[in-house]
């Protein structure tokens, strides 16, 4: 039986990872391709899941806190770690003397049972990670290399590094690793150009383009159950969020769940053209929940915002009240997808959230607080509805003109990308045929079959992408 081992995110224990919409998007249909395409593979992982969560979807949540755990004392475990494999590496290489109390404990026994690592490490490596977690990362994936296991960083979104130690270690470590598939345009670019070789790098997309949505009658449910009266087209679909505002994505300035009413006063105008220029309904959807003491999902700091804008309008305009919609309950992603199908238009803070309408085939304007946002609109076509939203710089001007010609080109935008959905899917499911193809090779490491596949890949690509006649 194959064994795979998922890690590679810091995060607090449990729920962190369901209260993100956006990692669920990824991870379910993730788990899905690896099941279809290993049968009877076993799979475990670092990530914090809930037994509900791994019972649907078939994993194992292993409680090593030291691989998941943001602190000075799991970081310390971590470099004595590597020490400790180093130097068993060392001794059995070098000398020919196996000392196996030198890689003993549960964590070691966990991954030496693995046939191969999946690094789920989201924006670990670039600026919106603090530079401790990406240290930590860093050495935990040289551990696992000392281990002789193979490491494929699967799907992620690499840089960019604006200084000169984040390039040189993700240089150190990403240049050793088996594998790297890069989920868009952008990040491949960067990581081609640090250079990371002679690691393969692949250009693929992210799983979550196939998330599948949940069936219509739970979006009637929904609609009951948050009382709305307007659930009709037209309607533009809005998400925000703290990421958006924050002025450093490294600090935790973007979770704050009250910003200054003035610093949402862009999106107040944004949101007042969809209603009175437009003349549109509007359905606000929080992208990302909390979980309290008990375990139960509530609104977090996504809501929190979602609310204060949709107070500052009505507050002003009272006869909004009822075209503008606030999705206050928590729900399943699937179900979040399947009320975003609904909309004719979507303006997305979230990038999964914008995910989730662009793979429905739903024009979106995608609000970038970093440059994977252009490589996923790129996917799509819809590159040139991107809104630059560097570092908490909202242009309401730009937004409202994207939007504005996004609305009177949505039947072509629709047709457009549902041309390229093909393309972005076979780019999704490569992810996890590659995983097969890396535990076949890590025994020969015969890497010049990536490499191969990387080439037929980027030529069907060009086929479909980057070339649009809408404007």
């Amino acid at each position: 039986m194959t064994r795979i081992f998922i890690g590679g995110m810091c995060s607090l224990p449990l729920g962190t990872m369901e209260r993100q919409l956006g990692n669920m998007a990824i991870l379910i249909p993730m788990l899905k391709m690896l099941q279809r395409e290993i049968p009877r593979v076993q799979i475990v992982t670092s990530l914090q899941l809930s037994k509900e969560f791994c019972q649907t979807h078939g994993l194992t949540s292993l409680d090593i806190k030291s691989l998941y755990l943001p602190t000075l004392k799991s970081g310390m475990i971590s470099i004595i770690d590597w020490l400790r494999s180093r130097l068993w590496r060392f001794l059995k290489d070098i000398i020919g003397l196996d000392l196996k109390w030198l890689i003993s404990g549960n964590k070691f026994a966990e991954l030496l049972q693995s046939d191969i690592v999946l690094d789920f490490s989201g924006d670990t490596y670039g600026d919106m990670a603090h530079l401790t977690h990406m240290v930590k990362h860093s050495v935990d994936l040289l551990t696992f290399l000392n281990l002789k296991k193979p490491v494929y960083i699967f799907a992620q979104s690499p840089g960019p590094f604006s200084t000169f130690l984040r390039k040189q270690l993700a240089k150190l470590v990403l240049s050793r690793v088996t594998l790297i598939s890069c989920r868009e345009e952008m990040s491949y670019e960067t990581l081609r150009t640090l250079p990371v070789a002679p690691t393969p790098l692949i250009e693929t997309a992210c799983p979550a383009w196939l998330l599948e949505p949940a069936e219509p009658e739970y979006v009637k449910k929904i609609s009951r159950q948050e009382h709305f009266t307007h659930f009709d087209h037209p309607l533009v679909g809005f998400n925000f969020c703290g990421f958006n505002v924050a002025s450093e994505l490294i600090s935790r300035d973007k979770y704050k769940e009250q910003r200054r009413d003035e610093e949402l006063a862009p999106l107040v105008t944004v949101l007042r053209f969809l209603l009175e220029e437009l003349k549109v309904n509007v359905v606000m959807i929080p992208h990302v929940y909390r979980m309290n003491s008990t375990g139960a999902m509530i609104p977090g700091p996504d809501g929190k915002i979602t609310d204060q804008l949709y107070n500052l309008v009505v507050g002003k305009s009272p006869a909004y009240k009822e075209r503008l919609m606030v999705v206050q309950g928590t729900y399943p992603v699937s179900e979040v997808k399947a009320v975003i199908g609904r909309c004719d238009l979507f303006v997305a803070g979230r990038l999964h959230a914008g995910v989730a309408a662009m793979s429905q085939c739903i024009p979106t304007i995608l609000l970038a607080y970093g440059p994977k946002h252009y490589g996923f609109a790129r996917l799509a076509g819809l590159e040139q509805y991107v809104s630059n939203n560097y570092k908490g710089v909202i242009d309401e001007g730009d937004i409202i003109e994207k939007i504005g010609k996004a609305w009177e080109a949505r039947e072509a935008l629709t047709g457009e990308i549902a041309r390229r959905m093909k393309t972005i899917r076979a780019l999704s499911e490569l992810n996890a045929s590659l995983v097969k193809e890396v535990i076949a090779s890590s025994s020969t490491s015969d890497k010049q079959i990536f490499q191969n596949k990387n080439i037929s890949l980027k030529n069907m690509a060009k086929n479909d992408r980057y070339e649009t006649n809408v404007k």
